[in-house]
């Protein structure tokens, strides 16, 4: 009897374990994408560098930020999207082709998306705080809701304001 009870218990010590790792591997899937959903790269592995995190470096560094060499995977196209923005539209607007974000851009006055494209299709996207930089409202912005540059044009400097407004440079 002692044998069998032995036995049973080390096949529930296996159920649990088992139960407690695949437990344990959900919770990380989930948190992982749940901290990579503000990044998209096609169903590759994103940048390695957190691009946000390097627009605040450069900006409060050398206050100026050129996205071509922040970003160092292909791209063709940035839009620098500002709050409570219609995507869906301005996608259409842009012609390229829509894909679903995990986003607060509708909601919420105090980030901007900044989205990569490359050939009409997304490769990359994140939300930047205002706080870190505000991008000017100008001729270039599509009834201020949005802004489509080229790769080459994706440079911008301080505008010299306390509110870190940045514009493009020439």
């Amino acid at each position: 009897m002692s044998m069998t009870t032995n036995r049973t218990k080390r096949k529930r010590a296996i159920i649990l374990l088992t139960a407690l790792v695949l437990l344990a591997s959900i919770v990380v899937f989930i948190l992982i994408r749940h901290h990579g959903a503000g990044l998209y790269a096609g169903g590759r592995a994103v940048a390695e560098i957190n691009i946000a995190d390097e627009v605040a470096r450069r900006f409060a560094n050398y206050g100026e930020v050129d996205f071509d060499e922040i970003a160092d995977f292909a791209w063709d196209m940035l839009l620098i999207i500002r709050p409570y923005a219609d995507l869906e539209q301005i996608f259409d607007d842009e012609g390229i082709k829509w894909v679903a974000m995990n986003t607060r851009i509708r909601h919420f006055d105090w980030v901007y998306l900044l989205v990569f494209v490359e050939r009409d299709v997304v490769v990359h996207y994140f939300e930047l705080d205002r706080g870190v930089a505000d991008f000017v409202c100008y001729e270039g912005f599509a009834s201020c809701s949005y802004i489509a540059l080229t790769r080459a044009n994706a440079r911008f400097v301080s505008g010299g304001s306390r509110d870190y407004r940045l514009e493009t440079r020439d």
